[in-house]
């Protein structure tokens, strides 16, 4: 009587042992993709003639499901979902070990559209792709650029977390078609996951934004399409650590591109244009507590820098309207340090308004205003340069980039006709000290001074006597001069020989100018002055010197 119960329980461990293999296997089944799964990004070109044409997005799941999106130059995103097809290879060597997807519809049946993807992903993350597209605006076969393809990583802290200045300068023309001038430039933000958010403007003044996931080596990639008509905007690039722990993209580590297609339509571009890009990512850190922007780029007030302008914007028609060096002020404003024409260095109010500038100090992003005046036919035409640029935070042993990159839009002189011109500017670095602005401490203050008058005769009411000791102070901007009590503009520069001060254009008939002159320091030791009293018909001139000018505050 216990065979029957034997046999029954004989079966029921056969038929579990069976029901476990089952189970084994059809887990093992849906685990086959468990190695590839991941997201996966990578540039593409054309082929043959490896011109970026767009970017191919994609995520596997464990069992081999795929969904991506694929963003050609011109179009909107196209979005696929499939199935990968397991080649097991050599598990020692794991070289042919692949994922697959094999010549996928990627566009439902539509007139006109036609797209076809095929995919290979590799068991170290990296893909090959080949396709082709037939749509209305784009014919192409397409393949994975070189070095471009990566399965992405999702950071729990990313070490490079933090706020980026982003530049990509012109570096070479495609085909001869002329290009913006400048540099496209951007402000971008890496979160503790490692996904880089950025926003910025080309250099025709086109804004773009994008948001990128890391490959596990640091490496983004970006394609985006900011035109309606075919164009594309790209660049890949590797952040690496540098010796002070910020992160940046070394040296020519990076690639970039910017193309549009012609257009009639177009005004300023009708041809369209074909350009390589450089590219330069720094971290940038904003100060903190009582640090100033300048102490943290080395900027202190007494320091400056030349400003290049080029390409559009010529500095020797508009020499009265671009300075040549800055400075950079408390309040995070650009000072005047020299120009090859315009008012004086020491007239900050009239430079003000001609350029006015402002620097975030949160993101290093620079807006600048130029305004400027043309001569046409007799009649005078006002135009306002709009700027855009960023600062970039370098290593203080590296030369060799400018600490700014950007770019200048120009409005046409005539609206009607005209068109927008765009134009470049760098801050070339290195920094050093303004020998003048330094001798400006030296200059201001209290002084008292032995007056010789060298005019014969008694002077008139308000003139100082022959052997007057009066006292005379020179404002800390240099705008100003409290001579006897007497307050007199600013009206010329010659330092570090002299520096001048007149009330003749307010005052043309009680007029008072006086001129100081200035030691190596800056400090003043001697003075002339020149008084002049009109009572048509009538001219009265007064005239003093001295050489005993002592400074007392």
């Amino acid at each position: 009587m216990k065979l029957p119960l034997l046999k029954s329980l004989t079966q029921i461990v056969f038929s579990s042992l069976f029901l476990c293999s089952a189970l084994m296997a059809h887990e093992g089944e849906h685990d086959a993709f468990v190695h590839f799964a991941g997201s996966y990004q990578g540039i593409l070109v054309d082929s043959p003639a490896g011109d970026p044409v767009g970017k191919v997005d994609f995520t596997v799941t464990s069992t081999g499901a795929l969904s991506g999106a694929l963003l050609l130059k011109g179009q909107k995103s196209f979005k696929f979902k499939s199935s990968l097809i397991k080649n097991d290879g050599d598990t020692i060597s794991e070289l042919d070990d692949t994922a697959n997807l094999t010549n996928f519809d990627v566009v439902k049946p539509k007139e006109g559209y036609d797209v076809k993807l095929s995919l290979s992903i590799a068991f170290d993350g990296s893909f090959t792709v080949d396709g082709d597209a037939l749509l209305p605006t784009l014919t192409t076969e397409f393949v994975e650029a070189q070095d471009s393809t990566a399965r992405l990583s999702i950071f729990e802290d990313c070490p490079w977390a933090g706020t980026y200045t982003m530049a990509f300068p012109f570096a070479s023309n495609n085909d001869g078609r002329t290009p913006p001038g400048g540099a496209s430039i951007g402000t971008a933000t890496v979160k503790a996951d490692g996904v880089m958010t950025a926003t910025g403007n080309l250099a025709d003044g086109t804004k773009f934004s994008f948001s990128a996931r890391p490959s596990e080596d640091g490496t983004y990639r970006v394609f985006i399409s900011p035109y309606k008509t075919v164009g594309c905007f790209y660049t890949m690039f590797q952040l690496t650590q540098r010796e002070d722990d910020s992160y940046e993209v070394d040296g020519g580590d990076g690639m970039a591109g910017w193309s549009k297609s012609a257009n009639a339509k177009d005004k300023t571009y009708p041809l369209g244009f074909d350009v390589d890009l450089g590219v330069a990512v720094v971290e940038w850190t904003a100060p903190s507590g009582d640090q100033t922007l300048g102490d943290l780029l080395g900027l202190e007030p007494d320091k400056i820098l030349d400003i290049d302008f080029f390409s559009g914007l010529s500095t020797s028609t508009y020499e009265d309207f671009l300075p040549t060096s800055l400075g950079l002020n408390l309040n995070n404003t650009f000072r005047i340090a020299s120009a090859n024409g315009g008012p004086s260095v020491t007239d900050q109010k009239s430079w003000a308004k001609i350029f006015t500038s402002k620097v975030d100090p949160k993101t290093g992003r620079i807006t600048v205003t130029i305004n400027i005046t043309d001569l046409v036919e007799g009649k005078t035409i006002k135009r306002k340069v709009t700027v855009n640029g960023v600062l970039m935070q370098l290593e203080s042993d590296l030369l060799d980039q400018p600490y700014a990159f950007g770019h200048l839009l120009i409005p046409p002189l005539d609206k009607t006709t005209g068109t927008t011109t765009s134009g470049g500017f760098d801050l070339p670095g290195p920094i050093y000290v303004d020998e003048i602005f330094a001798a400006t401490a030296n200059t201001v203050g209290t002084y008292s001074a032995l007056l010789d008058l060298i005019t014969p005769g008694t002077p008139p009411s308000g003139v100082p006597a022959d052997g007057s000791t009066i006292n005379f102070t020179v404002s800390s901007d240099l705008s100003e001069l409290t001579f006897n009590g007497r307050k007199v503009p600013f009206l010329a520069d010659s330092r570090p020989v002299a520096i001048v001060f007149s009330d003749a254009s307010d005052n043309p008939t009680n007029s008072l100018t006086v001129t100081l002159y200035l030691n190596g320091s800056g400090i003043v030791t001697s003075l002339a002055t020149q008084y002049v009293k009109v009572a048509f018909p009538s001219v009265d001139v007064r005239n003093h010197t001295s050489d005993s000018v002592i400074k007392i505050e």
